[in-house]
């Protein structure tokens, strides 16, 4: 049997690419042959020492070369995600998975060839928001005026999507929060959730550390949707004993260039250069020592699908500090969740120095979303497909 896999981009590395390795590897014990698509040819490397992963792939078509920046528009950004539709077109499949249908592309296969979709979340619901958008979309005329056939456009290929996804296509997501979302836009979809897989194993070794600093951990992506901003607003609000490290992956971009300079500038100004220190694409093992030492955990990003860094640091024993709302309320504790920096502040301060007992009832919370529970569903599902297709 042969299966195509299509993901956008393995460039970011954030929990989208987690599921599609893992599925990979669903596949691949399956003894599916696969073929992968993307927009860009990953890069080995980087893979590896971020997300210890490798593709296990028979080929791999790329639209683009690497060097090519595909984001530097909204509507090239698009059209590169329509062009890996056309790969697809020539592949005898006997199972089609795209492991990022967030944009409402009008995916089809040939021949009536079963197609899985996993929407980590779908984005398209805030197109009539321009404020969703880069700030310059909201700063003239003119700038409006580039985006209103881009809003007209999507929101075509959404009502487009709207009927070919109840019919054509089963959809997986990652949350109650994700799918309550995407029956919104959808009322007769149906999607499934399948949480993503998550390495607590490896995390987990950190729960035993004997030495742990007065330090908040933050992990997420170098870019304006993680919301990073608010963890640099948080520590001058915290003590002054209590210092801070964000830690993520950053792919040289203008736009992701600007936003850490932003970052940087805010350390910076509130005067907190000893106290907050960034770090970028930091390997596998050494996130794992950064858990060991840290006390607790931090997100600043309010509406998260999902939230892979709060398992993989709940996992590790920290306690995860995070907002009411957004997919990460459906598993970690009530008393951890804040609305706003301030209630942040409280809980950091009450449970920063919380016994290993609590620690430990923390981690083991996240037995629920390991890679073998994860490929479990993802094999039972792909095997229901392919039964009645």
């Amino acid at each position: 049997m042969r299966a195509t896999l299509i993901h956008h981009s393995f460039r970011e590395l954030g929990g989208a690419e987690s599921v599609a390795i893992a599925t990979l590897k669903v596949l691949h014990k399956l003894g599916f042959k696969i073929d992968l698509i993307t927009i860009q040819k990953p890069q080995a490397h980087m893979l590896n020492n971020i997300l210890g992963a490798d593709l296990i792939v028979d080929s791999i078509r790329s639209i683009f070369p690497s060097q090519i920046d595909y984001n530097r528009s909204i509507y090239f950004g698009t059209i590169a995600q329509l062009m890996t539709m056309l790969p697809n077109l020539d592949l005898n499949a006997d199972l089609v998975v795209n492991t990022h249908a967030d944009i409402p592309l009008p995916y089809f296969t040939l021949y009536g060839t079963p197609l899985i979709s996993y929407i980590h979340f779908p984005h398209i619901i805030h197109i009539h928001s321009i404020k969703e958008y880069p700030e310059r979309y909201q700063r003239s005329i003119l700038w409006k005026l580039y985006f209103a056939p881009y809003c007209l456009t999507v929101s075509r290929m959404l009502h487009c999507l709207a009927c070919y996804t109840a019919t054509k296509s089963i959809l997986l997501t990652n949350s109650e929060f994700s799918k309550n979302t995407i029956k919104t836009l959808f009322p007769k979809a149906n999607p499934v959730v399948v949480r993503p897989p998550v390495n607590t194993q490896t995390f987990n070794k950190a729960l035993v550390s004997s030495h742990r600093e007065d330090r908040v951990l933050v992990v997420g992506r170098i870019t304006p949707e993680k919301s990073l901003e608010n963890a640099v607003k948080l520590c001058r609000l915290l003590p002054q004993r209590i210092k801070m490290l964000i830690v993520g992956t950053f792919v040289t971009s203008k736009r992701s260039l600007h936003y850490f300079q932003k970052l940087e500038e805010m350390i910076s100004r509130y005067k907190l250069n000893e106290r907050v220190e960034v770090k970028i694409n930091i390997s596998r093992k050494e996130l794992v020592d950064y858990m060991a030492t840290s006390k607790v955990y931090f997100h600043p990003m309010r509406g998260e699908h999902f939230g892979i860094a709060i398992v993989e640091a709940m996992s590790a024993g920290l306690i995860p500090v995070v907002p009411d709302y957004g997919g990460q309320t459906e598993f970690v504790p009530k008393q951890y969740q804040y609305h706003e920096l301030t209630d942040a502040v409280r809980i950091i301060e009450k449970y920063f120095d919380a016994p290993q007992s609590e620690r430990l009832k923390i981690s083991e919370m996240t037995c629920q979303f390991s890679e073998d529970k994860f490929e479990s569903k993802m094999k039972s599902i792909i095997e229901h497909v392919l039964e009645h297709s």
